[in-house]
């Protein structure tokens, strides 16, 4: 199985002006037209900073385009989420053999706080 195809942006090699110019337009129509991915509206405050600071970053090397927004919303909720889940287990380090971990981490955030809603994490 070979190599996915680099970007013409980025490739090197020999290529005729013809081609580059049939690989942009293909490229600009898989990207699904310009425009910056906005952050959904369904993201916590800590998901919506990392959704942005990775557009901004990216938005730089001119990789993102619209379309790049839920798959980059749904990255930044897992990275979230495992991060309050290690600042949980970090806190305390007997959580992992808890119920806590396989039923309370999920359900106890909410979308304008960084922490367990009115529940500590172990409790019901």
């Amino acid at each position: 199985m070979g190599r996915p195809a680099k970007s013409v942006k980025v490739a090197t090699g020999a290529r005729s002006a013809e081609e580059v110019a049939i690989r942009k337009e293909i490229e600009e129509t898989l990207r699904g037209g310009p425009g910056m991915p906005v952050a959904p509206e369904w993201l916590n405050a800590a998901q919506a900073a990392l959704f942005d600071q990775i557009v901004s970053q990216y938005m730089d090397a001119d990789i993102l385009a619209a379309l790049d927004a839920v798959s980059l919303a749904q990255f930044c909720v897992a990275v979230d989420r495992l991060q309050y889940i290690e600042t949980e287990i970090n806190k305390n380090p007997e959580l992992p053999s808890s119920a806590w971990l396989w039923t309370g981490c999920s359900t106890s955030r909410r979308r304008s706080t960084r922490t367990p809603s009115s529940s500590t994490p172990g409790s019901s």
